[in-house]
């Protein structure tokens, strides 16, 4: 995670897919908490996430049993989900 945060940081505008790929370190590696932290950011920085950014959170959602932050995910996806 340490070379994906440096190349994340070098990005020098970030859009959905760094996001994304952020997103899914952290839940490739076990980091439920850092993932749901970065989905959060995402959402406050008004960058719109898609469906395989909404994949990832769920997954990490169903390992760490957060249930608020599932709901919120759903409220976020789209119909055809």
């Amino acid at each position: 995670m340490k070379s994906g945060l440096k190349v994340f940081d070098e990005i020098p505008k970030w859009n959905v897919v760094a996001w994304t790929n952020l997103i899914a370190g952290y839940v490739n590696n076990d980091c439920a908490t850092e993932a749901i932290r970065v989905f959060k950011d995402v959402e406050s920085l008004n960058v719109e996430p898609n469906e395989i950014t909404l994949v990832h959170v769920l997954v990490t959602c169903a390992r760490s049993r957060d249930l608020g932050t599932g709901k919120l995910v759903h409220r976020c996806s789209p119909t055809r989900l």
